[in-house]
């Protein structure tokens, strides 16, 4: 009798560490975690359809927070329907480690100030805002930050800090999209690489540098309206080949956000 306890013990100990005890039948497997934290709290199987329901996560009635991992692994989709993200884990409000992550924007979003960083990628992982919703990031050091490429397409983007605004350690895109960058240090949108604007309304300040790129590259029918007489010397704005603290970039016509 004690051999066959004993057996028992061992047995459901190596569920245990399998992730999947059953009882009665029934098999409860361990929730998958991702390596995504909106709000302090980390992304799971079982909460990724509901993060409003969790602390440091409101949104306005009808709102909701929700991540769809892709398929290949690689990483998800974060749709922000009227949401203020409040929490934050290390000190960031969306905290991320996988390599590709999406941001869909429905609605009006608010990544409160407090936080060190508002949205920052890591390991390489590239970053795309999107969708026809407004965000609104405010942060001490880091609003946002890819590791990766960044591309901020068809969205309206309001990103203020004490450091950098909107920053990438690769490529950056800004495309059909409204742009609002304010800095009081540093640089207020820097791409490490090839920093690309087409179709898009770009306003950028900083005490700093306000717009840089390794190259700055200007769609086609876009224009320089802030400061009267700028240019794109190839990496940023300049006037008088000095650099500015404040530039506007915007095409002849209005940007219409297309809806997804």
């Amino acid at each position: 009798m004690k051999t066959g306890k004993r057996i028992l013990s061992l047995f459901l100990s190596l569920m245990l560490v399998l992730g999947t005890v059953s009882v009665g039948g029934i098999s409860a497997a361990a929730a998958e975690e991702y390596d995504l934290w909106v709000g302090g709290n980390q992304v799971t199987s079982d909460n990724m359809g509901a993060l409003e329901e969790l602390d440091g996560i409101t949104v306005a009635e009808g709102g909701s927070v929700t991540f769809e991992p892709n398929d290949d692994g690689t990483g998800g989709t974060l749709t922000l329907n009227n949401a203020t993200i409040s929490g934050s884990y290390a000190n960031v409000r969306i905290r991320s480690e996988v390599s590709n992550l999406t941001i869909v924007l429905v609605g009006n979003n608010v990544l409160s100030e407090g936080a060190a960083g508002g949205i920052i990628t890591y390991v390489g992982g590239n970053l795309t805002i999107t969708g026809n919703g407004t965000i609104d990031v405010s942060a001490e050091s880091y609003s946002i930050y890819s590791n990766g490429n960044m591309t901020i397409e068809n969205a309206s983007v309001v990103a203020k800090s004490n450091g950098y605004s909107i920053s990438s350690e690769g490529n950056m895109t800004i495309e059909n999209a409204s742009v609002v960058a304010k800095s009081t240090r540093y640089y207020s949108i820097f791409g490490d690489a090839a920093l690309t604007i087409t179709n898009s309304y770009v306003s950028s300040e900083s005490t700093g540098i306000c717009i840089c790129g390794d190259s700055l590259i200007l769609g086609e029918g876009l224009g320089i309206t802030e400061p009267i007489g700028g240019q794109n010397d190839g990496r940023m704005i300049t006037l008088n080949n000095q650099n500015v603290k404040k530039a506007v970039i915007q095409p002849a016509y209005s940007v219409e956000l297309s809806a997804n």
